[in-house]
């Protein structure tokens, strides 16, 4: 018996790809649209791991926390009449809080970075480092670092930090003066 003048078995096998190229179809699009949901999720800043959105008070705190994790400080010193770096000791805030309260207005964040020597202003992050959640914006960390001199004092230097971060909190050091 033929179907539209075609054999059974031409008939079913041809009627069985079709299905199956539906089906794969319908695969690729659910998981394109999952790919665009994910994308976009990250593009916006949301933190798809915590199913939330970090806010810009944590991502400071974020950056301070691993600012303030240093164990040494570099402090530039004269040595007969030529600067020269030095590495000292630091002297640790008891928390990113203390940090913060002894800093009053020393850290922002924005989707590009303000001026520094060595590296300028720093743009925007790049679009695949949005859409995978790596890099949401920069931290500006400005405070007083103190460290233990030779002598035993206490003192302390002024230090910028640029801090990269990412949508869940994820840090990255760009720069330090």
């Amino acid at each position: 018996m033929h179907i539209w003048g075609l054999s059974k078995r031409t008939y079913f096998s041809k009627a069985f790809w079709y299905i199956v190229v539906l089906i794969f179809k319908g695969l690729l699009a659910y998981y394109v649209v999952l790919a665009s949901l994910y994308a976009g999720a990250n593009y916006t800043g949301y933190c798809v791991q915590q199913q939330r959105l970090i806010s810009e008070e944590e991502m400071v705190r974020s950056a301070v926390e691993y600012v303030n994790a240093k164990s040494s400080v570099s402090v530039s010193v004269k040595v007969d009449g030529k600067t020269q770096p030095k590495s000292y000791p630091r002297i640790r805030y008891e928390s990113s809080e203390e940090l913060l309260a002894e800093n009053p207005g020393c850290c922002s964040f924005g989707l590009t970075s303000r001026p520094t020597r060595g590296v300028g202003i720093l743009g925007p992050p790049q679009f695949i480092d949005r859409i995978s959640g790596a890099h949401r914006g920069y931290v500006h960390i400005e405070y007083a670092m103190r460290y233990l001199a030779n002598d035993g004092t206490v003192k302390s230097v002024q230090k910028t930090w640029v801090v990269a971060i990412g949508n869940c909190g994820a840090r990255d050091v760009v720069t330090s003066e």
